[in-house]
């Protein structure tokens, strides 16, 4: 479900629509481990590795636009597929590859958070919002909302 809601999501934000509030996944207070993420244009900046186990991602959006936290068992942002504008083609990705996200929520402050049970391994960070600015197709992750996160054993 977390993929198709994310591969939707990315083809149906349009500027001026209404806001998304934020939805949490799981409860931040019973993660084992909870880590700061501030998001912003055109930037996720955090903690580059954490503990194996239930991870909290407590997430701030200090940009002015509506950002996401989609969490990737990769590599990195650069060995994944994407499309021309640099957005994660996630029907490409294989099987297990979606950990899961914090589906998109305002910015100006606000908070949001996800819960994930996260084992040891190489994870990518995306913000994989794509919008059409007048004849300009924007990627979120393809600006570099992207950040790279060691889960350690």
């Amino acid at each position: 479900a977390a993929t198709s809601t994310s591969a939707a999501a990315t083809t149906t934000s349009a500027a001026g629509g209404a806001q998304p509030s934020c939805q949490p996944v799981g409860n931040l207070a019973q993660a084992a481990t909870t880590l700061n993420y501030e998001l912003n244009e055109f930037s996720v900046k955090g903690p580059a590795a954490v503990p194996a186990g239930n991870v909290g991602f407590q997430l701030t959006n200090i940009g002015r636009a509506t950002h996401e936290l989609a969490i990737f068992k990769a590599d990195t942002y650069d060995t994944m597929p994407k499309n021309q504008h640099g957005t994660v083609d996630v029907a490409q990705l294989p099987a297990g590859t979606v950990v899961g996200e914090v589906d998109r929520f305002p910015g100006g402050g606000q908070t949001c958070s996800g819960v994930f049970d996260l084992d040891p391994g190489k994870y990518v960070l995306i913000c994989n919002i794509e919008f059409q600015n007048g004849p300009q197709v924007v990627s979120h992750a393809g600006r570099g909302m992207v950040a790279n996160l060691e889960v350690t054993g």
